[in-house]
């Protein structure tokens, strides 16, 4: 059925499968042929092929005659697959070493923002102050949270939900944590959502 024999000259790692695989087509078990083999150049290194192949004549029992099919080298795209699965995974060692270190000056914070804001010598303003210096360190440290989640390679853990948000208060702090960086540049930010309005998104624990 096959005019070139690649078992001589391919890896033995992938021979079985690609055997099963024409076996299979033989039997009428699958409509099309494929395989993948790795086969060995004449300069000694592995060249990765993917074979395709398919019946085009009978006799007159039915069975078939010939079958025709194409080989295509995927060596180079292989390597690049390869290299960028090795990038990926360096990647995600990096975020969830990165991730570990900015955590322990992130608890520090927080820890001496608490107790500043439980001290009885802070007035009205510098008490918003610290309120929104612990809101910022929160909102960072569930970012940091999710971010180690996702580097575990299981995002599905992350509990998404839809539920009703008052948009006045979500406004309303991110105009106080904006507060630092508008005063720095002399600017204005007004928020005019003053009545509490709800809206429904979708949010995370």
């Amino acid at each position: 059925y096959i005019v070139f024999n690649w078992a001589p000259l391919s890896h033995p790692d992938d021979v079985p499968a690609a055997t099963q695989a024409r076996l299979d087509y033989i039997a009428g078990k699958t409509r099309h042929y494929s395989a993948q083999l790795r086969v060995k150049h004449a300069l000694g290194h592995w060249v990765s092929f993917i074979l395709e192949g398919e019946h085009v004549a009978f006799d007159a029992q039915g069975q078939p005659t010939l079958i025709r099919g194409t080989a295509i080298d995927v060596t180079e795209l292989q390597a690049a697959r390869e290299k960028a699965e090795v990038a990926n995974q360096a990647k995600t060692q990096f975020l969830s070493r990165m991730s570990h270190e900015l955590r322990t000056p992130l608890n520090a914070i927080m820890g001496y923002t608490q107790l500043l804001r439980w001290s009885t010598h802070l007035d009205a303003q510098e008490q918003d102050h610290v309120s929104s210096v612990l809101a910022g360190s929160r909102h960072l440290l569930n970012l940091i949270n999710d971010l180690l989640q996702i580097t575990r390679d299981d995002p599905q853990a992350l509990p998404v939900t839809l539920q009703a948000v008052n948009l006045g208060e979500l406004v309303l702090r991110c105009v106080n944590l904006m507060q630092p960086l508008l005063q720095e540049k002399q600017l204005l930010l007004q928020n005019r959502l003053s009545a509490p309005q709800w809206v429904m998104a979708m949010t995370h624990c």
